[in-house]
Protein backbone atom coordinates (compact mmCIF):
# COMPACT_ATOMS: atom_id res chain seq x y z
CA UNK A 1 0.00 0.00 0.00
CA UNK A 2 1.20 3.37 -0.84
CA UNK A 3 1.64 6.16 1.91
CA UNK A 4 2.58 9.72 1.36
CA UNK A 5 4.46 12.53 3.60
CA UNK A 6 5.29 16.06 2.76
CA UNK A 7 8.06 18.98 2.89
CA UNK A 8 6.88 22.33 2.32
CA UNK A 9 8.92 24.45 1.01
CA UNK A 10 9.24 28.24 1.73
CA UNK A 11 11.88 30.96 0.84
CA UNK A 12 14.01 31.99 3.81
CA UNK A 13 13.31 35.48 3.35
CA UNK A 14 10.03 34.97 4.25
CA UNK A 15 10.28 31.61 7.07
CA UNK A 16 9.73 33.82 9.68
CA UNK A 17 6.77 35.40 8.96
CA UNK A 18 5.45 32.18 7.97
CA UNK A 19 6.29 30.97 11.36
CA UNK A 20 4.20 33.85 12.95
CA UNK A 21 1.45 33.58 10.52
CA UNK A 22 1.18 30.11 9.65
CA UNK A 23 -2.20 30.08 8.07
CA UNK A 24 -1.60 31.61 4.99
CA UNK A 25 -2.75 34.89 6.95
CA UNK A 26 0.23 37.37 6.47
CA UNK A 27 -0.78 41.18 6.09
CA UNK A 28 1.37 40.79 3.16
CA UNK A 29 -0.82 39.56 0.24
CA UNK A 30 2.09 39.09 -2.20
CA UNK A 31 3.11 36.71 0.97
CA UNK A 32 0.04 34.98 1.04
CA UNK A 33 0.63 34.52 -3.28
CA UNK A 34 3.88 33.76 -2.90
CA UNK A 35 3.00 30.57 -0.58
CA UNK A 36 -0.21 29.95 -2.84
CA UNK A 37 1.54 29.29 -5.97
CA UNK A 38 4.68 27.42 -3.95
CA UNK A 39 2.20 24.95 -2.88
CA UNK A 40 0.94 24.77 -6.12
CA UNK A 41 4.15 24.34 -7.88
CA UNK A 42 7.06 21.29 -7.51
CA UNK A 43 8.65 23.36 -4.30
CA UNK A 44 6.38 20.80 -2.27
CA UNK A 45 8.55 17.17 -1.74
CA UNK A 46 6.09 14.41 -2.18
CA UNK A 47 7.74 11.26 -0.65
CA UNK A 48 5.60 8.20 -1.91
CA UNK A 49 6.49 4.71 0.28
CA UNK A 50 5.17 1.76 0.31
CA UNK A 51 4.14 -0.41 3.34
CA UNK A 52 2.24 -3.33 4.57
CA UNK A 53 -0.53 -2.76 6.91
CA UNK A 54 0.48 -5.64 9.03
CA UNK A 55 4.13 -4.76 9.45
CA UNK A 56 3.72 -1.67 12.35
CA UNK A 57 6.98 0.00 12.73
CA UNK A 58 5.94 1.98 15.90
CA UNK A 59 6.68 -0.14 18.94
CA UNK A 60 2.93 1.06 21.38
CA UNK A 61 3.53 0.16 25.06
CA UNK A 62 2.03 0.64 27.75
CA UNK A 63 3.95 3.05 30.27
CA UNK A 64 3.55 3.22 34.11
CA UNK A 65 2.40 5.97 36.14
CA UNK A 66 5.09 8.64 37.19
CA UNK A 67 7.35 7.67 39.96
CA UNK A 68 6.88 9.73 43.21
CA UNK A 69 11.05 10.57 42.55
CA UNK A 70 9.98 12.76 39.64
CA UNK A 71 7.76 15.08 41.46
CA UNK A 72 10.48 14.96 44.64
CA UNK A 73 12.80 16.30 42.29
CA UNK A 74 10.97 19.09 41.13
CA UNK A 75 9.84 20.06 43.84
CA UNK A 76 13.14 20.37 45.51
CA UNK A 77 14.29 22.57 42.86
CA UNK A 78 11.82 24.60 43.22
CA UNK A 79 12.00 25.09 46.89
CA UNK A 80 15.57 25.89 46.51
CA UNK A 81 15.77 28.04 43.94
CA UNK A 82 12.98 29.67 45.21
CA UNK A 83 10.80 28.89 41.49
CA UNK A 84 7.58 28.62 43.19
CA UNK A 85 6.15 31.96 41.26
CA UNK A 86 6.89 30.79 37.71
CA UNK A 87 6.80 26.87 38.57
CA UNK A 88 3.66 25.70 40.51
CA UNK A 89 2.18 21.70 40.42
CA UNK A 90 -0.57 22.44 37.13
CA UNK A 91 3.34 23.54 35.86
CA UNK A 92 4.88 20.21 37.11
CA UNK A 93 1.90 17.95 36.46
CA UNK A 94 1.60 19.13 32.69
CA UNK A 95 5.68 18.66 32.37
CA UNK A 96 5.04 14.89 33.61
CA UNK A 97 2.36 14.38 31.49
CA UNK A 98 4.42 15.52 28.36
CA UNK A 99 7.84 13.92 29.21
CA UNK A 100 7.45 11.13 31.71
CA UNK A 101 7.24 8.48 29.46
CA UNK A 102 9.08 9.31 26.66
CA UNK A 103 11.98 9.85 29.41
CA UNK A 104 11.67 5.87 30.31
CA UNK A 105 12.79 4.82 26.97
CA UNK A 106 15.97 6.90 27.37
CA UNK A 107 17.85 4.16 29.19
CA UNK A 108 21.81 5.18 28.47
CA UNK A 109 24.56 6.98 30.36
CA UNK A 110 26.03 10.32 28.46
CA UNK A 111 28.26 13.31 29.48
CA UNK A 112 27.73 16.13 26.78
CA UNK A 113 24.12 16.75 26.00
CA UNK A 114 22.48 19.22 23.95
CA UNK A 115 18.71 20.14 23.88
CA UNK A 116 17.85 21.74 20.72
CA UNK A 117 14.61 23.94 20.83
CA UNK A 118 14.52 23.66 24.44
CA UNK A 119 10.90 26.18 24.28
CA UNK A 120 10.04 26.84 28.01
CA UNK A 121 12.79 24.31 29.28
CA UNK A 122 10.58 21.75 31.01
CA UNK A 123 12.60 19.00 29.36
CA UNK A 124 15.65 20.21 31.10
CA UNK A 125 14.58 19.30 34.26
CA UNK A 126 13.74 15.52 32.91
CA UNK A 127 17.55 15.57 31.33
CA UNK A 128 19.28 16.79 33.93
CA UNK A 129 17.23 14.27 36.42
CA UNK A 130 17.97 11.54 33.67
CA UNK A 131 21.62 12.42 33.53
CA UNK A 132 22.80 14.17 37.11
CA UNK A 133 26.61 14.60 36.48
CA UNK A 134 26.31 15.51 32.55
CA UNK A 135 27.14 18.85 30.62
CA UNK A 136 23.76 20.05 29.63
CA UNK A 137 23.92 22.59 26.79
CA UNK A 138 20.74 24.04 24.98
CA UNK A 139 20.19 25.93 21.68
CA UNK A 140 16.81 27.98 20.80
CA UNK A 141 15.84 31.10 18.44
CA UNK A 142 15.09 32.77 21.41
CA UNK A 143 15.23 33.10 24.98
CA UNK A 144 12.08 31.91 26.35
CA UNK A 145 13.64 30.68 30.15
CA UNK A 146 13.66 32.20 32.94
CA UNK A 147 16.93 32.26 34.07
CA UNK A 148 16.67 31.05 37.49
CA UNK A 149 15.51 27.58 36.35
CA UNK A 150 19.04 27.71 33.90
CA UNK A 151 20.90 28.08 36.84
CA UNK A 152 19.17 25.39 38.94
CA UNK A 153 19.43 23.15 37.01
CA UNK A 154 22.90 24.30 35.66
CA UNK A 155 22.50 24.44 31.99
CA UNK A 156 24.38 25.84 29.49
CA UNK A 157 22.18 27.71 27.33
CA UNK A 158 22.46 29.46 24.69
CA UNK A 159 20.33 31.90 22.12
CA UNK A 160 20.75 31.32 18.32
CA UNK A 161 20.07 30.44 14.92
CA UNK A 162 20.11 26.39 15.52
CA UNK A 163 21.31 25.65 11.85
CA UNK A 164 24.27 28.08 13.18
CA UNK A 165 24.88 26.35 16.21
CA UNK A 166 25.32 23.05 14.81
CA UNK A 167 27.47 24.10 12.36
CA UNK A 168 29.84 25.41 14.93
CA UNK A 169 29.64 22.29 17.07
CA UNK A 170 30.36 19.45 15.01
CA UNK A 171 31.33 16.28 17.00
CA UNK A 172 30.68 17.95 20.03
CA UNK A 173 27.77 15.79 22.17
CA UNK A 174 26.84 12.58 22.56
CA UNK A 175 23.75 12.82 22.98
CA UNK A 176 20.98 15.61 21.40
CA UNK A 177 17.25 15.62 22.53
CA UNK A 178 14.35 17.71 21.11
CA UNK A 179 10.94 17.60 21.70
CA UNK A 180 8.19 19.46 18.64
CA UNK A 181 10.95 20.86 17.08
CA UNK A 182 12.33 18.69 14.36
CA UNK A 183 8.50 19.03 12.00
CA UNK A 184 8.99 22.89 12.08
CA UNK A 185 12.13 22.37 9.58
CA UNK A 186 12.06 23.65 5.89
CA UNK A 187 15.08 21.70 5.32
CA UNK A 188 14.88 18.30 7.15
CA UNK A 189 17.59 16.68 5.12
CA UNK A 190 20.05 19.51 5.98
CA UNK A 191 18.63 19.61 9.74
CA UNK A 192 19.90 16.20 10.60
CA UNK A 193 22.85 16.28 8.72
CA UNK A 194 23.92 18.62 10.70
CA UNK A 195 22.85 16.99 14.23
CA UNK A 196 24.39 14.50 12.87
CA UNK A 197 27.89 16.04 12.14
CA UNK A 198 27.79 17.47 15.86
CA UNK A 199 27.16 13.98 17.18
CA UNK A 200 30.31 11.93 18.46
CA UNK A 201 30.75 8.26 16.93
CA UNK A 202 28.02 6.58 18.10
CA UNK A 203 26.23 9.40 19.68
CA UNK A 204 22.31 9.28 20.14
CA UNK A 205 19.63 11.32 18.86
CA UNK A 206 16.41 10.93 20.79
CA UNK A 207 12.99 13.49 19.64
CA UNK A 208 9.28 13.48 20.11
CA UNK A 209 7.52 14.86 17.25
CA UNK A 210 3.93 14.39 15.53
CA UNK A 211 3.06 12.02 12.95
CA UNK A 212 1.23 14.75 11.14
CA UNK A 213 0.61 12.34 7.88
CA UNK A 214 -0.63 9.64 9.70
CA UNK A 215 -2.32 7.01 7.68
CA UNK A 216 -6.03 6.25 8.29
CA UNK A 217 -8.02 9.45 8.96
CA UNK A 218 -9.41 11.37 7.06
CA UNK A 219 -7.03 14.71 7.80
CA UNK A 220 -4.65 12.09 6.04
CA UNK A 221 -7.14 11.93 3.47
CA UNK A 222 -7.27 16.09 3.14
CA UNK A 223 -3.50 16.47 2.82
CA UNK A 224 -3.57 13.60 0.00
CA UNK A 225 -6.27 15.70 -1.98
CA UNK A 226 -4.93 19.24 -1.25
CA UNK A 227 -1.35 18.80 -1.40
CA UNK A 228 -1.14 15.91 -4.07
CA UNK A 229 -3.98 17.22 -5.81
CA UNK A 230 -2.74 21.34 -5.91
CA UNK A 231 -6.57 21.79 -4.94
CA UNK A 232 -4.45 24.65 -2.53
CA UNK A 233 -7.40 27.21 -1.05
CA UNK A 234 -6.06 30.11 1.13
CA UNK A 235 -9.06 29.51 3.20
CA UNK A 236 -7.84 25.80 4.32
CA UNK A 237 -4.51 27.69 5.86
CA UNK A 238 -5.68 26.48 9.02
CA UNK A 239 -6.01 22.54 8.16
CA UNK A 240 -2.67 23.15 5.71
CA UNK A 241 -0.48 24.58 8.75
CA UNK A 242 2.99 25.86 7.36
CA UNK A 243 4.45 26.05 11.06
CA UNK A 244 4.18 22.44 10.54
CA UNK A 245 6.37 21.69 7.60
CA UNK A 246 7.53 18.46 7.94
CA UNK A 247 4.34 16.16 7.53
CA UNK A 248 5.95 12.83 8.42
CA UNK A 249 4.62 9.21 9.43
CA UNK A 250 6.72 6.21 10.85
CA UNK A 251 7.41 5.58 7.56
CA UNK A 252 8.67 8.57 6.10
CA UNK A 253 10.35 9.18 9.87
CA UNK A 254 12.49 5.71 9.73
CA UNK A 255 13.83 6.08 6.24
CA UNK A 256 14.68 9.85 6.60
CA UNK A 257 17.06 8.73 9.59
CA UNK A 258 18.62 5.77 7.49
CA UNK A 259 19.24 8.38 4.84
CA UNK A 260 20.75 10.91 6.83
CA UNK A 261 23.50 8.09 8.63
CA UNK A 262 21.81 6.77 11.57
CA UNK A 263 20.92 3.19 12.15
CA UNK A 264 19.63 1.36 15.82
CA UNK A 265 16.27 2.95 14.92
CA UNK A 266 13.40 2.80 17.22
CA UNK A 267 10.08 4.64 17.72
CA UNK A 268 7.76 4.45 20.22
CA UNK A 269 3.91 5.17 21.23
CA UNK A 270 2.02 5.40 24.32
CA UNK A 271 -0.30 2.47 23.48
CA UNK A 272 -3.10 4.87 26.22
CA UNK A 273 -1.94 8.10 25.25
CA UNK A 274 -1.74 8.22 21.86
CA UNK A 275 -2.24 12.17 21.17
CA UNK A 276 -0.29 14.41 23.55
CA UNK A 277 -1.94 15.25 26.91
CA UNK A 278 -5.13 12.95 26.31
CA UNK A 279 -5.35 9.29 27.48
CA UNK A 280 -6.79 7.56 24.33
CA UNK A 281 -5.99 4.66 22.40
CA UNK A 282 -5.48 4.00 19.13
CA UNK A 283 -8.77 2.67 18.19
CA UNK A 284 -10.39 5.62 19.61
CA UNK A 285 -8.84 8.14 18.76
CA UNK A 286 -9.14 6.71 14.60
CA UNK A 287 -12.69 7.31 15.40
CA UNK A 288 -12.37 10.41 17.66
CA UNK A 289 -9.98 12.02 14.80
CA UNK A 290 -12.64 11.15 11.92
CA UNK A 291 -15.66 12.28 14.14
CA UNK A 292 -14.21 15.53 13.88
CA UNK A 293 -13.09 16.19 10.49
CA UNK A 294 -16.92 15.70 9.96
CA UNK A 295 -17.80 17.75 12.41
CA UNK A 296 -15.66 20.28 10.72
CA UNK A 297 -17.04 19.80 7.37
CA UNK A 298 -20.47 20.55 8.88
CA UNK A 299 -20.41 23.41 11.05
CA UNK A 300 -16.90 24.97 9.40
CA UNK A 301 -16.46 24.30 6.43
CA UNK A 302 -19.63 26.00 4.90
CA UNK A 303 -18.76 29.71 6.45
CA UNK A 304 -15.10 28.96 4.50
CA UNK A 305 -16.83 28.25 1.19
CA UNK A 306 -18.79 31.60 1.55
CA UNK A 307 -15.48 33.61 2.86
CA UNK A 308 -14.01 32.05 0.11
CA UNK A 309 -16.75 32.80 -2.41
CA UNK A 310 -16.87 36.19 -1.73
CA UNK A 311 -12.75 37.32 -0.89
CA UNK A 312 -11.71 34.42 -3.04
CA UNK A 313 -7.83 33.17 -3.10
CA UNK A 314 -6.55 36.09 -0.95
CA UNK A 315 -8.51 37.33 1.40
CA UNK A 316 -8.74 40.69 3.14
CA UNK A 317 -6.52 40.01 6.51
CA UNK A 318 -8.77 41.22 8.83
CA UNK A 319 -11.42 38.80 7.83
CA UNK A 320 -9.28 36.08 7.91
CA UNK A 321 -7.90 37.04 11.03
CA UNK A 322 -11.84 37.64 12.76
CA UNK A 323 -12.40 33.90 11.33
CA UNK A 324 -9.41 32.19 12.78
CA UNK A 325 -10.32 34.15 16.28
CA UNK A 326 -13.81 32.82 16.68
CA UNK A 327 -13.03 29.64 15.28
CA UNK A 328 -9.84 28.54 16.98
CA UNK A 329 -10.56 27.34 20.29
CA UNK A 330 -13.02 24.98 18.77
CA UNK A 331 -12.61 21.56 19.27
CA UNK A 332 -13.01 21.06 15.29
CA UNK A 333 -11.50 24.07 14.46
CA UNK A 334 -9.01 23.94 11.51
CA UNK A 335 -5.91 24.32 13.31
CA UNK A 336 -6.83 21.61 15.99
CA UNK A 337 -7.61 18.77 13.68
CA UNK A 338 -4.32 19.86 12.06
CA UNK A 339 -2.76 19.30 15.61
CA UNK A 340 -4.70 16.43 16.81
CA UNK A 341 -1.96 13.96 15.65
CA UNK A 342 -0.21 10.90 17.30
CA UNK A 343 3.21 11.74 18.85
CA UNK A 344 5.84 9.24 19.11
CA UNK A 345 9.54 9.43 20.43
CA UNK A 346 12.37 7.84 18.48
CA UNK A 347 15.89 7.07 19.28
CA UNK A 348 18.39 6.79 16.94
CA UNK A 349 22.23 6.36 16.73
CA UNK A 350 24.42 8.07 14.80
CA UNK A 351 26.71 5.50 12.11
CA UNK A 352 30.62 4.22 12.90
Amino acid sequence: MKIYSYRLKVNKNIQKNVQLNPFINSKDKSINEEIINALKSDKIEINELNFELNKPIIYWEEFSSPKSIIYDFFQSKVDDYNLNKIINKKTIDDAILRFNWKFEKINFNKNKILSLGCGDGMELFFLRLKFPQAKIHAVDWSKNINPDVLNCLGVNFEENNIYDYLKKNENSFDFIYSSYFLEHSYDVDLLFSLINKSLVTNGILASNLPLISFFGTSYYKFLEKTLIEKKIKQIDGGLIDLGHAWKTNEYDLYKTLEINGFNDINIYGNANSVVPHKEITMEEYIKSANLKFKLNNLFIKPFKSIINMIFGNNINYWILKIFIRITRSWPIADSQIANYVPEVLFTAKKND
